[in-house]
């Protein structure tokens, strides 16, 4: 396991010691591997990584948890449509305690297809699941990750984002989803300004 061999070689540095890694999606079938669930990719991604399965289905999401050098680390997809992503996180803030450490990975479409983006807080963006968080956690300071899905100005923006990706963008696609548990490890071991520095800008080269 990746992360588990790179953590062993630094400790976790975190404020809190909960971590609710979010990835936003819509639920359902028909709209996996789209280019609007990315977010829930990844969490795919890190569940592998970690050797977990998302079976919980309170708090309106899929998830799970594991302790790692004394951190609780949750991996989430909410239930809820996009639209309504945060009434889950307000549910795990009212279960967990407020003040939660938030990590919420999602799809952006003003970044081309494969850049990385990470941000400590701010304004949505146009994005209806960070809108909904904000809304309900009354708070837009809550660290992202955005990954670019790019845009085609000749479609339906509502079409694009529920299409699946291009061929040509698959393979880029899948590396960046793979690349994710190094970003996730730089940034419980360095903080989320190394994590930054590192890697915002980052993509993968067609």
């Amino acid at each position: 396991m990746f992360l588990n061999k790179l953590f062993r070689k630094k400790n976790v540095n975190l404020e809190n010691n909960k971590l609710v890694i979010v990835g936003l999606g819509n639920p359902g079938n028909k709209y996996n591997n789209t280019r609007h669930n990315i977010g829930f990719d990844i969490i795919d991604r890190l569940a592998n990584e970690f050797q977990l399965n998302l079976l919980k289905t309170s708090n309106s999401a899929e998830w799970n948890s594991f302790h790692f050098q004394g951190i609780e680390i949750y991996l989430v997809k909410p239930t809820t449509f996009m639209n309504n992503s945060g009434k889950s996180l307000k549910q795990f803030n009212s279960k967990l305690g407020k003040n939660l450490d938030f990590l919420v990975i999602y799809d952006d479409l003003d970044l081309p297809v494969g850049k990385i983006r990470l941000r400590k807080n701010g304004s949505a963006g146009g994005h209806n699941g960070i809108k909904s968080i904000i809304n309900e956690l009354g708070s837009n300071e809550f660290r992202r990750i955005r990954i670019g899905i790019g845009q085609d100005r000749s479609e339906n923006t509502i079409n694009y984002v529920l299409g699946k990706f291009r061929n040509e963008d698959q393979v880029i696609i899948k590396e960046v989803v793979d690349s994710i548990p190094a970003v996730i490890y730089s940034i419980l071991s360095s903080g989320f300004d190394v994590a930054m520095n590192e890697y915002n800008g980052n993509s993968i080269k067609k």
